[in-house]
């Protein structure tokens, strides 16, 4: 296996922080926790222990919204000119 190289703290952080403003979560506080901790180089072995798909927090999915309320208007205004059953 292949030694991973260190990413330099500044370049970590500016990516974390891109990360969670494009997701819409800069302000959650296990985010600046690890922000906090990269930041002082302390506690560092604590949070390289948690597992992250555990705590980070997960951004609500966007992708396809637009067209599904699209198809939801289009269905609707189809189904209101379908024939009615008597």
């Amino acid at each position: 296996m292949a030694k991973s190289k260190a990413i330099p703290k500044k370049i970590l952080l500016s990516r974390l922080e891109q990360w969670a403003s494009k997701n819409g979560i800069a302000g959650d506080p296990y985010l600046a926790s690890v922000t906090h901790a990269i930041n002082t180089s302390s506690s560092l072995d604590f949070w390289s222990s948690l597992n992250p798909d555990e705590h980070l927090p997960r951004p609500q999915a966007t992708s396809g919204s637009t067209q599904i309320k699209l198809a939801k208007y289009l269905a609707r205004g189809v189904y209101g000119l379908w024939p009615k059953k008597h």
